[in-house]
């Protein structure tokens, strides 16, 4: 099963529903929440999570295997990069797919320190099978950093 999150300026709509009908409720509205998308990714009880769209000013950790798909290149910019040292998204767990998504530093490139949009938390030995597919990523200054084994990057 999947769940969907469909944000506008409006609102935040999200259901776990199976094929067709999905896309059935899509055009009906749906069900409106004013999740944050760490909210949504916590309280996700399936592999996958589709966001459609949005600004996330939020840094997001990833603690359990999951699939976070993005349509419409949902922006992940957190505004306070002060904590987990300038990290935009934490991957905690194995068997992680982040897809789809714009991810950057609203206020720039920092000068000092560490600052990555995507860490694995650890220099050496992370969590294995993260697959990081067709995301942008502009104004961080340390890209992506994983340590794990069979990690991908790719698009």
């Amino acid at each position: 099963m999947i769940s969907y999150a469909m944000t506008s300026a409006h609102n935040n709509v999200r259901c776990h529903l199976p094929g067709m009908l999905l896309s059935l409720l899509l055009l009906s509205a749906g069900h409106v929440s004013g999740q944050t998308l760490q909210q949504q990714i916590a309280d996700c009880t399936n592999d996958t999570l589709v966001i459609n769209g949005g600004i996330w000013p939020e840094v997001i950790v990833i603690d359990k295997p999951l699939t976070l798909i993005g349509t419409n290149w949902p922006k992940i910019c957190p505004a306070n990069l002060d904590d987990y040292y300038g990290t935009a998204i934490i991957i905690l767990s194995g068997n992680v797919t982040l897809r789809g998504f714009e991810i950057y530093n609203p206020q720039g490139v920092w000068q000092d320190g560490y600052q990555f949009a995507i860490w694995d938390w650890t220099w050496y030995e992370g969590p294995p099978n993260i697959s990081i597919e067709d995301c942008r990523i502009h104004d961080i200054q340390g890209g992506v950093y994983l340590s794990g084994n069979n990690n991908r990057i790719a698009g």
